[in-house]
């Protein structure tokens, strides 16, 4: 349900064990995106774009950014930019549209069998341990 997709995009970022492992910040990003997208939602920008909840687990702002930038660069989303901003070292994102998943970023969730087991087992730990 929307409560529980909404928990995991807060918890972009992982568990302990990998919370800022590429692979899996890129899985779990892709994931909210595709979630959204069978479901009918529009995705929430706070959701996608760096925010508290991901410094909570420890994901800087500029990591995220990273990850953020060459999903789009690759083409596995659409929908962000990414300005220059004076006195700021990395461009900045930005939303210019619905942020989607896009074909390519769905071939990459069913074609990526180690991160979706992976996924599943972080979810898991979260369903088992209080707080995790």
């Amino acid at each position: 349900d929307r409560s529980e997709r909404m928990q995991v995009a807060r918890r972009i970022g992982g568990d302990r064990m990998s919370k800022d492992d590429y692979h899996i910040l890129a899985y779990q990003l892709l994931s909210y995106l595709y979630d959204c997208l069978r479901h009918g939602e529009v995705p929430d920008a706070d959701q996608v774009l760096w925010n508290d909840a991901h410094a909570a687990v420890k994901v800087n702002e500029r990591y995220w950014n990273y990850v953020l930038r060459h999903l789009s660069d690759a083409g596995y989303i659409e929908g962000v930019s990414f300005l220059s901003i004076l006195g700021r070292a990395d461009p900045q994102p930005r939303i210019d549209s619905a942020v989607n998943i896009t074909p390519k970023g769905i071939d990459y969730l069913d074609e990526n069998s180690n991160m979706k087991n992976a996924y599943r087992f972080l979810k898991g730990i979260k369903d088992i341990i209080p707080g995790a």
